[in-house]
C-alpha cells in the first residue's frame, strides 16, 4: 500500500485522521500525478473505506481504490492572485 502522507508531506496544510477517514487539506492548488494520469487544481485528498478521492475546491475529480495507487507526485503550485482595487477619483 502506498504511503500518501509521506508523498504529500511538504504540501499538507492540515490533516484529520481517525479509524475510518483520512483527510488531507493541501496548502494550495497543485497538479498531482497518480499512477499514469495528471489531475489539475487539486486541494484536498481523502481516504475512506479503501478509496482515495481527490478534490478540486469541493467536487470530486477522481476516485480510485487505495490499493491500486502505485505512485503520487506533486507538480505545480498555483499561486493566489492578489488584486488591489483602487477607488475612483
Amino acid at each position: 500500500m502506498y504511503d500518501i502522507e509521506h508523498a504529500l508531506d511538504h504540501f499538507i496544510y492540515s490533516k484529520f485522521i481517525n479509524t475510518v477517514n483520512s483527510i488531507y487539506i493541501l496548502k494550495g492548488f497543485y497538479d498531482i500525478y497518480i499512477n499514469d494520469s495528471v489531475y489539475s487544481g487539486i486541494n484536498m485528498l481523502t481516504v475512506n473505506n479503501g478509496t482515495l478521492k481527490i478534490y478540486s475546491i469541493d467536487s470530486v475529480v477522481f476516485s480510485i481504490n487505495y490499493t491500486d495507487v502505485c505512485c503520487i507526485t506533486v507538480y505545480k503550485d498555483y499561486q493566489k492572485l492578489n488584486f488591489r482595487i483602487k477607488p475612483r477619483q
